[in-house]
């Protein structure tokens, strides 16, 4: 079955047809079918795009529903299936992720050319011969592009934060979390992976705060008993669950109730002992990954060491970076010298929920931003948003240079391809 034949490059319902259909198709109609596919994803994003751009609602896994602008976290949330399909969601996905913008113009400019191309080779044109001007145009362009780009300053830098968070905020709210995330960055030296993020729902914007350290969002003491605050904090971090370690694929038969209670005797010992040798070690803190036994939270309470259990992946190497501790994955691997450091480590409130600090660490340039204001949806927007600003200043940083933004960089480029083209004598 042949793809529906339409100049215009628009999806056709007999295209729609032969996409969800299970057939092969070879020569111009296999090209036209991936085109339709990655024009299929355009389409979805275009919508979102510039200063009217509208919102999408998303139903993701487990029933939730998401509202969202951005490119970038609506090509994470989509499934799709199609080769060509993937291939564009793989480029606004690389974009976002390296720059933390772009996701959207990418896919869009991608589409409207593979559009034009389709349009050239129903009127004849090779695929190499499109290929060949359009690498000519990328050239131009490129060569445009330099001639208009500006060297970046503060003030630059400010703007284009502003600007960032302009389409949900208004100008003195987007300028605050702007300066933030800049103050955030410079404390960091420019190391945008030195920069931990999260959100906590409630409070207003202006809440949203910089911590020169870490926090642990949630992070609590396992245990009443222990200290609320480490003043010289020596720092175990743990990779793994504090517990006796099950053996896989082992069964036990206890038939007299006393063997049980000196199996549970001996689990109790062998915590004990754990918990004594990261005493010994001269620990006071302990992170760890994953769960913490009841019996090691007792006798840890017992030593006064403060405990902290589920920890995310991403701020245990943190807490790795800022108190030159390393992460361990068993009691025997505890040394003084695996220990990090930190001024203190502190556990207090926002609302009614925990929070745990980190501060003056061995080694300072990490900072973390708890963005606050609104309903869970707002704030989680919010927060990605605030992630997506630090590539972008990453990158200004690494770069050096921008161009005006609207459209007018774009516009005055297409102005000069058009005399360049009339310039060219060949197909391309």
């Amino acid at each position: 079955m042949p793809l529906q034949n339409n100049n215009q490059g628009k999806l056709g319902p007999r295209d729609i047809e032969a996409l969800i259909a299970n057939e092969r198709y070879i020569g111009k109609d296999a090209v036209r079918g991936n085109i339709v596919a990655a024009l299929a994803v355009a389409e979805t994003l275009k919508t979102t795009l510039g200063p009217r751009g509208l919102d999408k609602m998303l139903m993701v896994e487990g029933g939730e529903v998401a509202i969202t602008d951005s490119g970038g976290t609506i090509l994470k949330l989509i499934d799709l299936v199609h080769p060509a399909a993937k291939m564009m969601q793989s480029l606004g996905l690389t974009m976002g992720e390296r720059y933390g913008d772009g996701a959207t113009s990418s896919v869009v400019f991608a589409g409207e050319l593979l559009k034009r191309a389709l349009n050239l080779m129903e009127l004849g044109l090779h695929p190499i011969t499109i290929i060949n001007g359009y690498r000519m145009a990328l050239e131009e362009t490129l060569k445009v592009m330099q001639k208009l780009s500006r060297k970046v300053t503060p003030g630059i830098i400010k703007d284009v934060g502003i600007t960032i968070f302009k389409g949900r905020l208004g100008e003195r709210d987007a300028e605050f979390m702007a300066q933030v995330v800049a103050s955030a960055l410079d404390f960091a030296g420019g190391d945008k992976d030195n920069v931990y993020v999260n959100y906590r729902p409630g409070g207003k914007l202006r809440d949203t705060t910089l911590y020169e350290g870490i926090y642990i969002d949630l992070g609590k003491r396992v245990h009443p008993a222990m200290p609320k605050k480490v003043e010289h904090a020596r720092i175990l971090l743990i990779d793994t669950e504090f517990d006796v370690r099950k053996v896989e694929n082992a069964k036990y038969e206890i038939g007299d109730p006393r063997r049980m209670r000196e199996f549970m005797e001996y689990k109790r010992k062998v915590l004990r002992i754990a918990v004594e040798m990261i005493a010994r070690s001269g620990a006071n803190v302990v992170f760890c990954q994953k769960n913490i036994a009841d019996v090691a939270m007792y006798h840890m309470a017992m030593k006064g060491i403060l405990g902290v259990r589920d920890v995310e992946k991403k701020v245990m190497h943190l807490l790795e970076r800022a108190t030159g501790a390393q992460i361990v994955s068993h009691v025997k691997e505890v040394t003084p010298e695996v220990l990090g450091y930190a001024g203190y480590v502190e556990e207090d409130k926002i609302g009614l929920e925990e929070i745990m600090y980190v501060r003056k660490c061995k080694n300072p340039g990490v900072a973390s931003i708890l963005v606050r204001g609104g309903n869970e949806k707002f704030v989680l927007e919010l927060k990605r948003q605030v992630e997506d600003l630090i590539d972008v200043f990453a990158a200004l940083r690494e770069h050096g240079r921008v161009v005006p933004g609207g459209g007018a960089v774009e516009g005055e480029a297409a102005k000069r391809l058009r005399r360049f083209a009339r310039s060219v004598e060949s197909k391309e």
